[in-house]
């Protein structure tokens, strides 16, 4: 390994060169730096966001994920120092695990790679799920890779955390003003009603749009009008799928026909927003 290299440390994020990373006790500590990639990070998150980030990860509880996984790279202890994951999504259904998360999840791949197909490495770190895709950090490497479910061996997505941890306030700002645009495309938000339903009805309409794309790429692969039994395998969990069909209906996005559904036109633009 290349000596530390001080001023590559204060240089830009994406600058660092993530193998330099890797942990070792010649390392000086990075939690400053981390942090103030977090920081940036948590200055564009809205207030739903930020309250669920969970507390700082205590010692003994990095002690105990080191002992399953081994020596923790040294920025993945210092963003567990930031937060011990979170409750809500960063962005795009990412959400950063925590400590436990982080090691029971590694179990259940080491276990799965056994008899499953894909590729696992003891030294892959899941630091973030997706609907059971990761971003892990690799210890041998420094670097980030990103892991599907059903999917091909991972890819290279960052040559470090910090990098990647670096690019976050970009793909959180992107994703705040898509959604502000697909909000434009809905109704308004009903003023009656007890608060309950109401936020049962903002939870609907912020699927609407994942909805929209599910039915058109049913449409497309079957070449016609999306099966209703297929319509209605789609994954709305804790939301019932008639509840997210229904609202479809009736904004204007979905249209009942013989044998299933057809997006509208105006499900067309919500799905392409």
């Amino acid at each position: 390994m290349p000596p530390f290299d001080r001023a590559a440390a204060d240089g830009p994020l994406d600058s660092l060169d993530g193998a330099r990373f890797f942990a070792s006790d010649r390392l000086p500590p990075m939690t400053s730096t981390v942090a103030k990639a977090w920081e940036a990070i948590e200055a564009v998150l809205d207030d739903e966001t930020r309250r669920s980030l969970r507390r700082p990860a205590s010692a003994a509880q990095l002690a105990k994920a080191a002992s399953v996984l081994g020596p923790l790279p040294a920025s993945l202890r210092a963003l567990l120092a930031c937060h011990d994951g979170m409750r809500e999504p960063l962005h795009l259904n990412v959400r950063l695990l925590s400590t436990s998360e982080i090691t029971k999840t590694w179990r259940m791949r080491m276990r799965s790679s056994k008899t499953d197909e894909y590729h696992w490495s003891p030294s892959w770190i899941p630091f973030t799920d997706a609907d059971g895709d990761h971003l892990c950090l690799d210890a041998k490497t420094g670097r980030v890779l990103e892991f599907h479910n059903a999917g091909p061996r991972p890819s290279s997505v960052a040559p470090s955390l910090l990098a990647w941890l670096g690019r976050a306030p970009r793909l959180v700002r992107a994703e705040q003003r898509q959604n502000r645009r697909r909000a434009a495309m809905l109704p308004p938000a009903p003023e009656r009603g007890t608060k309950r339903e109401r936020e049962r009805l903002a939870r609907l309409d912020g699927q609407l749009h994942f909805f929209a794309g599910w039915v058109g790429d049913l449409e497309r692969e079957w070449k016609g009008p999306a099966p209703e039994e297929r319509v209605f395998d789609y994954s709305a969990s804790p939301l019932r799928v008639r509840d997210v069909v229904a609202r479809s209906l009736e904004v204007g996005h979905l249209v009942k026909v013989t044998g299933g559904y057809r997006l509208t036109p105006k499900g067309r633009r919500i799905r392409r927003a």
